[in-house]
């Protein structure tokens, strides 16, 4: 086991030995960013705090990542999600004028509680309550969130959208959240966007129908390449290969059932 797995592990543990109430403060009190240069010469900057905090961090900081991403596909340079989350932290510095053309949209910071915890106001055993991609929070922390606009809120006990078969063309608000919880972002694998299309893997003119288990969230440019020049996302669920008509994986190269 590795120095950091190691850490984690105990980590971990400590967090599983203490009450949740408690340890969001205490994370808060040692909270710190620290910055500096190494033997290298290379800038280092390292952050810890609680997991509400990182999430608006992140909220402001993944629409730069999905620009950065769009301008780096367009001049033809491909790099990892972290590169362009280091831009990002550096653009954010940067003086710019105010926004006054149509703002980007909302980015979901989506908060999933079981209802017995967000009533009694404490979670136990193996209840959830956590916001999707960062961690844990306390339930009252929840509570307390979900005045925040920003937040949609998933109850496990709520609206079955699974087997859910809606007749309209787009999604239900129920099936957006839900899509969005189990799988954050493009579902191609390799594509670090978090702003996306809702596509039915079928078309919905054929279909006329809507299921959770038919869609699949595409960033713009996945979800022209599908509809303009035939390429498709490979059988199966969550992150998968994107792949072009004359592709044996593609779904119309699978035989046909009799």
């Amino acid at each position: 086991m590795s120095f950091s797995e190691l850490r984690e592990e105990a980590l971990r543990a400590r967090a599983a030995g203490e009450d949740r109430e408690a340890t969001q403060p205490r994370i808060h009190a040692a909270r710190r960013l620290r910055a500096w240069t190494d033997a290298e010469g290379a800038w280092n900057l390292s952050a810890r705090a609680t997991v509400v905090d990182g999430s608006k961090v992140m909220r402001v900081l993944n629409p730069i990542i999905d620009d950065l991403f769009e301008d780096a596909r367009r001049d033809g340079r491909r790099d990892e999600r972290d590169t362009y989350a280091s831009d990002a932290r550096v653009r954010l510095a940067e003086p710019h004028e105010p926004e006054t053309k149509n703002p980007s949209p909302k980015y979901l910071g989506l908060l999933r509680i079981d209802w017995e915890a967000l009533v009694r106001g404490d979670v136990r055993d193996d209840e959830l309550c956590e916001i999707t991609g960062l961690g844990p929070i306390p339930a009252t922390t929840a509570r307390e969130l979900l005045g925040d606009a920003i937040l949609e809120l998933v109850i496990t006990k709520g609206v079955d959208v699974l087997h859910v078969t809606h007749l309209g063309r787009g999604p239900t608000a129920a099936q957006r959240v839900a899509l969005a919880w189990s799988s954050p972002g493009c579902r191609v694998e390799g594509c670090p966007r978090t702003r996306v299309e809702i596509d039915h893997r079928d078309p919905y003119a054929q279909t006329r129908q809507t299921r959770l288990d038919e869609l699949d969230p595409l960033c713009r440019l996945h979800h022209h390449q599908k509809h303009h020049e035939g390429w498709s996302l490979v059988e199966g669920t969550g992150k998968r290969a994107f792949v072009p008509p004359d592709d044996p994986r593609h779904p119309k190269s699978r035989p046909k059932r009799e």
